[in-house]
């Protein structure tokens, strides 16, 4: 049997456990702000040509990814803080 493969957000979350949890909301922020604003100002959407819109898919494409993950991506780095913090308490309450 193959072992267990864990996705981008669980590893994500995971992560986020590990780290003290102002860094994971640090993180989080962070990462909301780069998919919010670096896709549009990296990847332009360019005019479309006369009936060719190849140059518009790859832009459009990044653009349409980063609009979930900037709420996925910061959503699972935020829930493995409060996993955290929680694991963190319980451990220190005797």
């Amino acid at each position: 049997m193959s072992p267990r493969r864990s996705g981008l957000i669980e590893d994500l979350a995971d992560l986020s456990v590990r780290l003290p949890p102002t860094v994971s909301v640090l993180l989080a922020i962070g990462a909301y702000l780069a998919f919010h604003f670096l896709p549009a100002r990296l990847f332009p959407i360019p005019a479309p040509a006369q009936g060719m819109p190849g140059p518009q898919v790859i832009p459009m494409f990044i653009a349409t990814v980063s609009r979930y993950l900037q709420y996925i991506v910061p959503f699972a780095l935020l829930l493995g803080a409060l996993v955290g913090w929680y694991q963190r308490s319980r451990q220190r309450t005797p």
